[in-house]
């Protein structure tokens, strides 16, 4: 048994979501690069990069987690 579970556990579960978030980015990314998008989905689009891109930047606030590149 690990020294201290809890944290390796908590660790493992911020590292995961990280990931899901650093994953919806880059989809989005590459989404908003599509010629064909309306207005409407470019507006959509930026806000959700914008949304995802400020709760990257808070994460290691909220973990021991590595400070991300920006």
């Amino acid at each position: 048994m690990p020294p201290n579970p809890q944290t390796m556990m908590e660790k493992w579960w911020l590292g995961i979501r990280e990931g899901v978030l650093r994953r919806k980015l880059d989809v989005a990314k590459n989404r908003i690069r599509l010629t064909q998008l309306s207005t409407g989905e470019i507006v959509n689009l930026q806000k959700q990069i914008l949304d995802l891109t400020q709760e990257l930047r808070e994460f290691p606030k909220l973990s021991s987690a590595t400070k991300i590149d920006s």
